[in-house]
């Protein structure tokens, strides 16, 4: 007989993430009302961005964003699962059994039998004389 059995824990745990950065350089231009435009972005460098920091220099605009690293707070459930096989044969290593009513008869008679001619051996051994 097989047994399964499933465990849950819950298990508190903090996951730590690495830092990361994202940078974008792009052409800027004006037109001739003087109003500002994108024309072209000549690097882009993807990520999380949560600090942009904002450069305008000789017609360029330089975006630099930065994430430093974060620990977040997460619960965790794991199912541990176990089978176990409950399985189980009973071995007679030795059964005394009561002898039945020949074979008590037998040992009784060669005891006799035996007895008889021990006795008569001696007694034949005792006239001699």
């Amino acid at each position: 007989m097989s047994k399964n059995t499933v465990t849950e824990r819950q298990t508190d745990t903090i996951l730590h993430t690495h830092p990361d950065s994202a940078s974008l350089t792009a052409l800027l231009k004006c037109d001739s009302l003087g109003n500002a435009y994108l024309a072209e972005i000549t690097q882009l460098k993807t990520g999380r961005a949560t600090r942009p920091e904002v450069r305008i220099k000789d017609n360029f605009i330089y975006l630099k964003c930065t994430v430093d690293s974060m620990a977040v707070y997460l619960s965790m459930h794991r199912q541990f699962k176990t089978a176990s096989d409950t399985t189980s044969t009973v071995v007679t290593v030795f059964k005394e059994r009561q002898k039945g009513k020949l074979e008590t008869f037998l040992d009784r008679a060669i005891i006799l039998l035996v007895g008889s001619i021990l006795g008569a051996l001696i007694l034949f051994i005792w006239f001699r004389k």
